[in-house]
């Protein structure tokens, strides 16, 4: 096995595995390597799937001979997708030279396989999401729900999408961004506003319902953040909004969409499946706080 410099290998040296930073020459080599699990490997096919001349990200691919084997984000998320154990391990290597993550991310496979490289290099995750089902959904496929007044986020609205997208964030992760510097977290939502990424349901100036899209390729749209607040929970918004949502979307040409979920929140998966999702798949999630930040007691560790 031949790594980028720096790593080392416990594989035989005659084996073909080599690891290399993927450049522009490799982008339809992975992408179709990508395709193989495509709802799994969302957030890596829309990071390399950007129309710019230059990959920005720090993404690595693993080579068995001229074959792509294996994908590795390393930026504030750390994402894995291996075809085989093997291929898993050598990208694990690269884990010596990246920063400790907020989260690390792959298959359930994936993430099995490189789990001690990844204590050794980041220490004991502050609590693991062991299986997180992914679903897909058809315009065929979905179900009828009742009409909601859902719209696109406008700028005017940015801070009651951060404060609701935070206090997700809060439920979900574990510590809360509101209790910091709360600048880079509102940036981003500002950046998933002006992409016309965020889509929230409000009356009376408050928020019943809000998503947001996570990443876009050509086989999907994957959604993430759906959210109401507590106070408006079992009055039906999470239900119509999400239809609505997924109905327009559907109706400006996306083929399908998909969404992760932890599998211990049953009433969202039943939401899910009522409006027509089906299992695709799973993953796998570490989650690492924040620098200074205090896990909640909320948090739930498994």
């Amino acid at each position: 096995m031949r790594t980028t410099r720096g790593h080392r290998s416990s594989f035989p040296r005659d084996s073909n595995m080599n690891v290399r930073r993927i450049d522009n020459g490799d982008r339809k080599a992975v992408l179709a390597y990508l395709e193989h699990a495509p709802y799994e490997n969302a957030f890596l096919s829309w990071m390399l799937g950007s129309d710019t001349s230059t990959v920005h990200a720090p993404l690595f691919a693993a080579w068995d001979g001229n074959a792509v084997v294996g994908t590795l984000y390393l930026g504030p998320q750390i994402v894995v997708a291996g075809a085989s154990d093997e291929a898993r391990k050598a990208l694990a290597a690269c884990l010596v030279h990246a920063r400790r993550p907020s989260l690390l991310v792959g298959t359930v496979a994936d993430v099995e396989s490189i789990e001690p490289a990844v204590r050794e290099a980041f220490g004991e995750p502050a609590a693991v999401r062991t299986r997180q089902p992914v679903y897909a959904l058809t315009p065929e496929q979905l179900r009828p729900a009742p009409h909601a007044r859902v719209r696109r986020s406008e700028l005017p609205d940015l801070e009651m999408v951060a404060y609701h997208a935070a206090a997700m964030t809060a439920d979900e992760l574990g510590f809360d961004p509101r209790r910091g510097d709360f600048s880079a977290f509102r940036e981003g939502t500002r950046r998933s506003i002006e992409r016309g990424w965020s889509w929230i349901w409000t009356e009376d100036g408050q928020l019943r319902f809000k998503v947001s899209v996570g990443a876009v390729t050509a086989r999907t749209i994957q959604l993430q953040g759906v959210y109401t607040p507590p106070e408006y929970r079992g009055r039906g918004y999470a239900s119509a909004g999400l239809h609505a949502v997924c109905n327009a979307l559907f109706h400006e040409g996306h083929a399908t969409l998909s969404l992760c979920v932890n599998d211990f929140n049953r009433t969202a998966r039943r939401l899910y499946e009522r409006l027509g999702f089906m299992e695709v798949g799973a993953l796998r999630t570490f989650i690492y706080l924040p620098q200074n930040a205090r896990r909640l007691p909320s948090l739930r560790l498994t």
